[in-house]
């Protein structure tokens, strides 16, 4: 993967290091790609926060930060200008909406392409909650966008096919400058340290009590309400059963203090906040369950499978693309009643749970394993690298076929 006899260079940039799914799979797979001699990565954080900083300082490569806080978008462009110059990268990686302007803005005048990664759905005008930008700002950023992303050397990594047919869809972009590869993960059955019990006993939750666990922040967007809700239907089914919700409390915090509050759920509902033991609250769990308006890539949910656990979940965009089409726990968005039956026929039946314990583990071994999402990225630098890729091959249902098979790869 050499270009002129040294390893292909990729420069990151990205707003930050912590916080959602981008930056979490991006410090994931920059941490296993490091005994990789073909690659060499260096990276741009344009809010150069402490912790992001800390984590930086993790990955054992070249970084370029800009000051902590809020900063002006059109000042970017000078951040990452001074490290293409210092790193020479032969691709420059970035985010949709972010960095797009400043990368696009230091790669004027340059041959460098560009690879932007699409991560959501919420690139509409019609924003799922209404919260996050007016109107005229989403129709201006989309204006802005839509102009940096039609450069000639500009191309695209979908983490799903649902979010590159919303991205073609509201950018009018070329379908055949966009592949579909799903982030992978390292293994969590890997990254369980804690016992099951140890877990639940920190918890103060009982070793025979029925655990339901969302991982997701307390967003309009991830419904946490709808989890709350159906919960309370099986409260007198399952006098001791307890959900876990874990995230960063957001635009749906404060609805949910007022739900909660004097509630026969207000000692069942442990809401734990940002961890980082994952894995450990996952294998101590009885199910996952996803309550989520809509999704990009749900890595909760990839995180979820990676142990084996049960996943139910409302039927939106983002979450077939993990668990495919036909997976049993599917369910019709915004049918409380359908899922709480869902929720109920695997608790009552162990057969039944084992069984979609072993399909979700099978379908995270097949398909979002880290490694082999590494190789088809690297597959990508390489082919954006070399100039123009043609037309992407037909891309396959990703949860029923083998990594070799999976997702969009450009044809040369």
């Amino acid at each position: 993967m050499s270009v002129n006899g040294r390893p292909l260079r990729i420069l990151h940039v990205i707003d930050q290091l912590t916080g959602g799914g981008a930056e979490v799979s991006l410090v994931e797979y920059l941490t296993h790609a490091r005994g990789n001699p073909d690659v060499e990565h260096a990276i741009v954080i344009l809010n150069g926060q402490p912790e992001s900083l800390a984590v930086a300082e993790t990955l054992s490569i070249p970084v370029t930060a800009g000051s902590p806080g809020r900063r002006p978008r059109w000042s970017d462009a000078g951040l990452i200008s001074s490290a293409v110059a210092e790193f020479e990268p032969d691709v420059v990686h970035c985010a949709l909406v972010r960095s797009t302007l400043g990368v696009a803005r230091s790669l004027r005048g340059t041959r460098i392409p560009m690879l932007v990664t699409l991560t959501s759905v919420h690139y509409d005008v019609e924003d799922t909650d209404g919260t996050l930008k007016k109107r005229w700002g989403i129709r201006l950023t989309h204006a802005l966008h839509g102009m940096a992303l039609r450069r000639d050397r500009v191309w695209f990594h979908a983490v799903a096919q649902s979010v590159a047919e919303k991205a073609i869809e509201v950018f009018d972009l070329d379908p055949a400058r966009i592949a579909v590869v799903p982030r992978g993960r390292p293994d969590p059955l890997a990254r369980v340290t804690e016992d099951r019990e140890s877990v639940r006993r920190s918890l103060g939750v009982a070793d025979s009590a029925p655990v339901l666990i969302s991982v997701a922040r307390e967003h309009q967007v991830k419904n946490p309400l709808a989890l709350v809700d159906a919960a309370e239907q099986l409260m007198d089914e399952f006098a001791d059963l307890t959900v876990l919700i874990v995230g960063p409390r957001s635009t749906a915090s404060e609805d949910l203090d007022e739900r909660l509050l004097g509630s026969a759920l207000e000692t069942r509902v442990l809401r734990l906040g940002y961890r980082q033991d994952i894995p450990n609250l996952l294998a101590a769990s009885d199910m996952f369950v996803s309550t989520s308006r809509s999704e990009g890539l749900p890595g909760a949910i990839v995180e979820a499978i990676g142990v084996g656990l049960p996943v139910v979940a409302f039927d939106v965009p983002g979450v077939p693309d993990v668990l495919g089409p036909d997976h049993p726990g599917l369910v019709p968005f915004g049918d409380l009643a359908a899922m709480t039956r869902q929720i109920r026929s695997i608790l009552t039946d162990p057969s039944a749970r084992d069984q979609v314990s072993r399909l979700d583990r099978k379908l995270f071994e097949e398909s979002f394993e880290i490694g082999s999402y590494s190789e088809r990225l690297h597959a990508i630098y390489r082919r954006v690298a070399d100039g123009s890729p043609s037309r992407p091959t037909p891309t396959p249902d990703m949860a029923t076929i083998s990594n070799a098979e999976q997702g969009t790869e450009w044809t040369s």
